[in-house]
């Protein structure tokens, strides 16, 4: 390759211009790219932490309160719903965005199905209990 001050003057110019036109979009994108992904970084931080583990306890009617098993909860938000089972003491858990209002459906055969609005912004008590009423037998 040859040295650069064997070129001739219109290269010379044309790679001064193109040289400076690089560092000169460098300069200006670079930071741009830089702060994208800061900005991405921050909302996938964000997401993860507006995420709060709720406790739900679904009982049988208040005057006997006892824990139903395997009733089915459905939690129902944006897409597809989530459905939990209860354990032998009618407990379960999910994970809820903060600033959401989910509905949530109870059912357990036997008992009413009930529905329920879960809101944990207006609401701060993390355990939730849930009573079902027995259905009437004919």
């Amino acid at each position: 390759m040859q040295n650069i001050k064997d070129w001739p003057i219109f290269i010379k110019v044309c790679f001064g211009l193109i040289t400076t036109a690089l560092v000169i979009a460098g300069a200006t994108e670079i930071p741009k790219l830089n702060k994208q992904q800061k900005a991405e970084d921050n909302t996938s931080q964000k997401n993860a932490t507006e995420l709060l583990n709720v406790d739900i306890v679904v009982l049988s009617d208040e005057a006997t309160s006892k824990p139903i098993e395997n009733a089915e909860i459905r939690f129902i938000s944006k897409g597809s719903p989530e459905v939990r089972r209860t354990d032998t003491n009618g407990f379960t858990q999910i994970d809820i965005p903060v600033r959401q209002d989910i509905e949530i459906t109870i059912s357990k055969e036997g008992f009413k199905q009930s529905r329920y609005t879960l809101s944990l912004s207006n609401d701060p008590n993390r355990t939730r209990k849930y009573y079902l009423q027995p259905q009437k037998k004919p």
